[in-house]
């Protein structure tokens, strides 16, 4: 047998073998818009006085239109929560303070169902300011709901949960991928992350970007995570705790 024939079989068994192993791929986590359906971080990120919460959501649809369906929150609404206002179709971030939580709204009917980006941004150091919200990198004009009163509520090492928190319903739909900065975002830096179809804006102030990404073929979650299955935060060194069985599906919209 010839020497070249013997490199071309070594090399196309050693192809063979890499096909055989589980492949990464992009991944998004699929809700129901069920109670209590969530991943939960135990997180060890400091306190964000300031902060921007970018992700992107894929909405099937309003779900159930007599609760709110929570996308991202910081333990519970008494420390941020970005939300969406079922009955009137819009977005709510909530945050924490002293004495009365801030809350803040997007106008009725903003959001539609389908592929959106969502970006907060928020510097609660002072209690006058007001957040900035936007869809899809267009800035939407802000109803103020609730007025805050007091100091901001440090948020230091409270868990981060995606979906639904205790009764509260999560979203109908997918969340894509999710990053928290620890300081303002510019317009042209949230632009950047739309137009990018859903890759990263480097920056050094990245507090929590679980990787969502995981072997093809993945199952439902059903409490402890198996190999493979993985949601893992690099920054804050922790892995996501699935409860209420929400689903990793392929990300086939996204394209990364």
């Amino acid at each position: 047998m010839k020497r070249t024939t013997v490199v071309i079989i070594i090399v196309s068994l050693v192809l063979a073998c890499l096909s055989c192993q589980p492949k990464e791929r992009g991944m998004a986590i699929d809700f129901t818009n069920a109670a209590g359906q969530n991943i939960t971080f135990t997180n060890t990120v400091g306190a964000l006085s300031v902060k921007s919460i970018a992700f992107w959501i894929n909405l099937d649809s309003f779900g159930d239109t007599a609760v709110q369906g929570s996308m991202i929150t910081r333990s519970d609404s008494t420390k941020w929560e970005v939300r969406i206002a079922t009955g009137t179709e819009r977005i709510i971030f909530v945050n924490g303070f002293s004495t009365t939580a801030g809350s803040w709204a997007t106008p009725n009917n903003s959001l539609t169902t389908g592929l959106h980006h969502i970006t907060v941004i928020y510097d609660a150091g002072n209690v006058a300011n007001n957040p900035t919200i936007y869809i899809d990198g267009v800035s939407q004009s802000l109803t103020e709901l609730t007025t805050p009163v007091g100091t901001f509520t440090s948020d230091a090492n409270i868990e981060l949960v995606i979906g639904g928190y205790g009764s509260t319903k999560s979203l109908d739909g997918r969340v894509h991928k999710l990053i928290v900065y620890s300081d303002a975002l510019s317009l042209a830096e949230v632009l950047s992350i739309v137009n990018s179809r859903g890759k990263v804006y480097p920056r050094d102030s990245i507090a929590f970007m679980p990787n969502l990404r995981g072997a093809a073929g993945l199952s439902t979650f059903s409490g402890a995570l198996a190999a493979g299955n993985t949601i893992y935060d690099p920054f804050s060194n922790t892995y996501g705790v699935p409860t209420g069985s929400p689903v990793a599906v392929a990300d086939n919209v996204l394209g990364w």
